[in-house]
């Protein structure tokens, strides 16, 4: 087992230029930190499905995006620079420490500035946690826990963190897997602090997860070479006392409110309720793939708009040393199915509707990935001066993840 760094220079540096124009919304600098590899989930089992490996492992890459949109009177031209690491160091045979994240910027022409994450963030944090591996089917982590493994980026975004704990408890059978996972969480209001006034109890976010992922080879005898993954999770969320700044903006991001209320930027409901997430996907191995993915979600303690839904179909093919890629997903999410200011920004937060078109190329032998994504958004209902039609434009480029 490898010990210490592995000093080595990386293979590949990146330059690009963006040159894009578009149509969009609020003007929100999050999705810059998302980059790639969060945004094209749409290839990618959940989380929750993937074996830890216990050993060294110290991995980074370098990337640039860009995106354009505009809504009502609000504009957003912008552009992002960032490294980003990956590293996991055993401090013991069953016990590590795992980080993920970024240093980098970001930079437009906001004229709104509703974000997700402070736009001049030089540093950002996906994971940083303290880990038990415990018999080998139960692990144990406390500290940043990153909420990419609910792989719904329409209930809450793959680049938001919380501090707080998780368990998961998980078995294996032939080449299929289940498990349970739990995590005990703190919703931080913005990257790293919560700000709550006067006597404002702490928030908590509390999610429950079955999981399954099943793999099956050859599933036809026509397709002697492929194999067929499913994967199936059901989760429970629950968010409890969340504070007035969480709910400041509501409005902008599709919110309704008590009449009467908006100074106090109450919530018109709880949030509490039950997702589910499903994908399937054949596999011929360096040759194509297809699949579809869909997930739902339902707040139980709103008595309306209520709900969110995803579908999406993706397909790859290999062609010599270039991979290529097509995705379109359908969404919808109500003002009221879970707090606006944890979803992903890219998607225009609550009260929208509408399509998704992507396609990207991936250069191996090069090591780097070029991906472009088009968000054709709309409102479901009118009840906002600032939410209105809006189309959206995202351009990156980064290199693959390389060892040093």
């Amino acid at each position: 087992m490898r010990r210490g760094i592995i000093k080595r220079l990386a293979r590949f540096f990146i330059l690009v230029t963006f040159i894009f124009a578009g149509r969009a919304v609020l003007a929100d600098a999050s999705v810059t930190f998302l980059r790639l590899s969060d945004l094209q989930y749409l290839y990618q089992q959940a989380e929750v499905s993937k074996k830890i490996t216990l050993k060294d492992n110290y991995e980074w890459r370098v990337g640039l995006a860009g995106e354009s949109y505009e809504e009502q009177t609000n504009k957003d031209v912008g552009t992002s620079a960032n490294i980003d690491l990956k590293l996991t160091k055993l401090l013991s045979e069953n016990f590590y420490f795992k980080f993920e994240g970024s240093f980098g910027y970001s930079s437009g022409n906001t004229q709104l500035a509703i974000s997700e994450f402070y736009s001049n963030s030089f540093f950002n944090p996906n994971e940083l946690t303290l880990n038990l591996d415990l018999y080998e089917h139960i692990v144990l982590s406390a500290g940043n826990i990153n909420q990419g493994f609910l792989n719904a980026p329409l209930l809450i975004s793959s680049g938001r963190s919380f501090p707080g704990f998780k368990q998961k408890i998980f078995t294996n059978y032939k080449k299929h897997e289940f498990g349970l996972i739990g995590q005990q969480t703190v919703p931080t209001s913005k990257a790293f602090n919560i700000d709550r006034q006067d006597k404002e109890a702490v928030p908590s976010f509390y999610t429950a997860t079955i999981f399954s992922d099943f793999s099956f080879s050859s599933p036809v005898s026509q397709l002697p070479t492929a194999k067929l993954n499913w994967t199936t999770n059901l989760s429970y969320f629950a968010y409890n006392d969340l504070p007035n700044v969480v709910a400041q903006d509501g409005r902008l991001y599709g919110h309704l409110f008590v009449d009467g209320t908006e100074a106090e930027a109450q919530f018109l409901y709880e949030f509490a309720g039950y997702l589910v997430n499903t994908q399937l996907e054949l596999i011929d191995e360096n040759n194509y793939s297809l699949g579809v993915r869909g997930y739902w979600a339902d707040n139980v303690e709103a008595k309306t708009n209520d709900r969110l839904e995803s579908i999406q179909y993706f397909a790859t093919k290999n062609i010599n040393n270039l991979i290529l890629d097509v995705s379109f997903e359908n969404f919808f999410k109500d003002s009221e199915a879970s707090p606006a200011i944890y979803s992903a920004s890219s998607y225009g937060r609550n009260n929208r509707k509408g399509r998704v078109y992507g396609a990207g190329i991936e250069f191996t032998k090069l090591k780097f990935r070029i991906e472009g994504r088009y968000y054709d958004i709309d409102t479901i209902v009118a009840n906002s001066a600032v939410q209105g039609k809006r189309d959206s434009y995202y351009l990156g480029l980064e290199t693959l993840y390389v060892e040093f």
